[in-house]
């Protein structure tokens, strides 16, 4: 046995340490704390006591060592503004949500409410002339149902302020109101 392999008897045990004082190879023993020095390649079988024991199991090797596991990549940090709260409820106040898509241009999630705050306003005053002018050729045409068209409004108007509100409260707790058929333009924005 040379002094690099490691001696697996029941008693005593031995375990190989490299001192640092001479860099030779040493052997331990576990019982008698006895330490016996040798060169690197000596032969240490003849001068280590070895106690025999006929129901010894034969000497296994070690098993082999797992490698460490790779380290994992952490995803890069986004940055967090200290005023995110206020810019997302500003993201959602009409044309106020130029404010965080120019000056938080860091903050992606606070960008991306921006841009939503912002395609949801220009859908919404689409919308609004799109209704005035149906209004309006309604009335020139018929009196009556122009007048129809100006009773959506205030419904209209209080469902504008419904979404705006879920939007402002989705955006503060963390998540995102998507809207379908809009929502998707803040993406391509």
């Amino acid at each position: 046995v040379r002094a690099t392999t490691l001696v697996f008897t029941r008693e005593p045990r031995f375990s190989f340490l490299r001192s640092p004082v001479s860099g030779r190879m040493c052997t331990q023993n576990a019982i008698t704390c006895n330490r016996l020095c040798v060169r690197k390649g000596d032969n240490i079988m003849e001068d280590t006591p070895q106690v025999p024991n006929d129901n010894a199991p034969p000497p296994q090797t070690p098993p082999a060592a797992e490698p460490p596991p790779p380290p994992q990549e952490t995803p890069p940090t986004e940055i967090v503004s200290d005023n995110r709260s206020i810019m997302i409820v500003l993201s959602y106040l009409g044309l106020l949500a130029l404010i965080p898509l120019l000056v938080e241009k860091d903050d992606k999630e606070v960008q991306w409410h921006a841009k939503h705050g912002l395609v949801l306003a220009v859908v919404e005053v689409a919308v609004m002339i799109g209704l005035m002018v149906i209004g309006g050729v309604l009335g020139a045409v018929s009196g009556g149902l122009g007048c129809i068209i100006g009773l959506l409004w205030p419904v209209l108007m209080l469902a504008i302020l419904v979404v705006h509100i879920l939007c402002i409260v989705k955006g503060l707790n963390g998540e995102r109101f998507l809207i379908p058929g809009i929502s998707e333009y803040a993406d391509r924005f």
